[in-house]
């Protein structure tokens, strides 16, 4: 009886996902973590980094639709400070097909799937920035995490790269219609 609750709670929980792409077997693996590449959203394969990370991001930004907004006009300007591997980017692209986004995304190797994710889609408009935003223009350290969590450190070490950075406040001298700041930030 037991085995049986939990197969009908996995279903009634796939049912909230079947209308991004997923098939049920897929959301299964998922649930489990043994999907680590790729995946499939709206009938293209993304990239992700990490089972756990990319549900919850799917339900966050799809299901619950936390970062629904409703704009003057639509074309609204949008900065993603924490991009990750561009849903966020896909999902403000579906709410506003000709948005004008600004994304940041500092982690090399996150960046690179995140401009895969946003070629499967077609979307080419975005600028996209391999830098970290931060209160100054200045190099940094930055620690990877391979998936979210990555953040400024003082020193050099194992999975550490220097970045770029971006002064959020030089981004605001025009009117933005959503501002996204999803970072980690400094653990120093």
């Amino acid at each position: 009886m037991k085995l049986i609750k939990k197969n009908i709670k996995k279903i009634l929980e796939f049912r909230r996902y079947k209308f991004l792409g997923l098939s049920y077997n897929e959301f299964s693996a998922l649930k489990k973590g043994s999907i680590k590449k790729t995946s499939i959203l709206f009938d293209k394969e993304v990239k992700i980094t990490d089972s756990f990370w990319y549900l919850h991001s799917l339900n966050e930004l799809f299901i619950e639709e936390v970062y629904k907004f409703t704009a003057n006009n639509n074309k609204p300007k949008i900065i993603d400070c924490g991009s990750n591997i561009g849903l966020s980017i896909i999902y403000f692209k579906r709410l506003f097909p000709e948005s004008e986004i600004i994304a940041f995304e500092p982690d090399n190797d996150i960046f690179n799937i995140s401009e895969y994710n946003l070629n499967q889609f077609n979307i080419c408009d975005v600028k996209l920035y391999q830098k970290a935003v931060w209160i100054n223009e200045e190099p940094l350290i930055f620690a990877k995490r391979g998936s979210l969590g990555g953040h400024i450190v003082e020193e050099k070490a194992e999975n550490t790269i220097e970045i770029e950075t971006v002064r959020l406040k030089n981004l605001l001298h025009e009117k933005i219609d959503f501002l996204k700041i999803d970072i980690e930030g400094a653990r120093i």
